[in-house]
């Protein structure tokens, strides 16, 4: 895999890396998935699941640092 995936040449450069990437593909992925089946299978608000899925990766971020 590639380590970085991309430079944006804004500001002399910004560097995008695959692997924090593919982090927020993985959490959009699963909070849509999430929301999805919150509202068709279990009737709760898809609101309220993508807000606890912003708070979970919030203080998993925080947690892990």
């Amino acid at each position: 895999m590639r380590q970085k995936l991309f430079t944006i040449p804004i500001f002399g450069g910004i560097d995008i890396y695959t692997y924090g990437t593919l982090i927020v593909v993985g959490f959009l992925v699963g909070a849509w998935w999430t929301r999805r089946a919150a509202q068709k299978r279990l009737g709760i608000d898809p609101e309220r699941t993508f807000n606890v899925g912003f708070a979970i990766l919030f203080l998993g971020l925080l947690g892990a640092r």
